[in-house]
């Protein structure tokens, strides 16, 4: 089957308003002075389709932008060489999400506004068509159950491989009937405390068996600095983070999704998809916001050679 993209992303867009170089986190009550303020593109789906093109692949975002910043944020992801064409205009404003973020530390306050179609959307008959159009499709929401299950069941008969990537959603995460779309997917890429609040544990050995448990196929828990570790047909894997300079956590997790995704279309074996997805993590810690530091192929490439000495 001929493939219009190598992955094809579907989920939120927002525009980020990025505060960092904060000398230490404020408590509640207390006021604290960001050094530093960024404009920026982001979002799970758009971050890992920019992280993917700068990998020197072609990805395709369907998502949804407002009339307000719309215009700008389209313009934004397609700096970095992604596909815009599948991307919808609608009514409602632009989501935004004000992130704060200190070395080690990070919250977001986030207005979903269009993004709230998006479960309608998947309900859409031609999208799964779409979809299929590319070789991996990437799921950067939390999508409604019955939806996901139906379009990841047409994606996966589809031959294409499907990821899954909901973010902190509590709701959903401590939802049982979920792990049904987990399933479904290909590879499951929650954080330490994603997966805590699905599995009730915060031993990261323990969630592993907890999701092979539950017949997970592969999924991948980021640890952050810590790196990561995975479980994959019942077989345990683990990489260290690499030490980098961090500046600004923002979008961290969706880099090393990009890196995992584009060594998997590579067809490497799983320790080093999880190598290179740590990589990408760790570098993409260098600059403010989630797309300035974003490693290109050759400087990934060249960075695991001396990581590797």
């Amino acid at each position: 089957m001929n493939r219009r993209w190598e992955v094809a992303l579907f989920g939120d867009s927002f525009v980020d308003h990025v505060l960092s170089g904060f000398p230490r986190w404020p408590q509640p009550g207390e006021e604290a002075f960001a050094q530093n303020y960024l404009r920026e593109a982001g979002g799970g789906a758009v971050n890992t389709a920019c992280g993917l093109a700068r990998l020197g692949r072609k990805p395709a975002l369907f998502s949804i932008a407002g009339p307000d910043e719309g215009d700008w944020l389209i313009h934004r992801i397609q700096d970095f060489g992604v596909e815009t064409s599948q991307m919808l205009r609608g009514d409602l404003p632009t989501g935004f999400t004000v992130s704060v973020s200190a070395p080690q530390e990070r919250a977001f306050f986030t207005y979903r506004g269009v993004n709230a179609a998006l479960d309608k959307l998947l309900t859409d008959p031609s999208v799964p068509a779409r979809l299929a159009q590319s070789q991996h499709v990437h799921f950067a929401f939390a999508p409604e159950r019955e939806p996901a299950i139906a379009v990841f069941d047409q994606l996966r008969s589809a031959d294409c491989i499907v990821s899954l990537d909901t973010g902190w959603h509590e709701d959903w995460l401590h939802d049982p009937l979920n792990l049904e779309v987990v399933r479904r997917s290909s590879v499951f890429f929650p954080n330490e405390r994603e997966a805590q609040a699905m599995t009730g544990s915060k031993d990261p050995a323990q969630m592993l068996d907890f999701f092979a448990q539950h017949g997970a196929g592969c999924v991948v828990i980021k640890l952050g600095k810590m790196g990561a570790v995975m479980v994959q047909a019942g077989v345990k894997y683990e990489c260290s983070g690499f030490e980098v300079e961090a500046l600004d956590t923002t979008g961290a997790g969706d880099a090393f999704n990009s890196g995992f995704i584009h060594a998997l279309l590579d067809h490497e074996p799983p320790q080093r998809c999880l190598e290179v997805a740590c990589l990408c993590g760790a570098l993409s810690t260098r600059a403010p916001g989630a797309l300035q530091a974003l490693p290109t192929r050759e400087e990934l490439e060249a960075r695991a050679r001396s990581w590797a000495k």
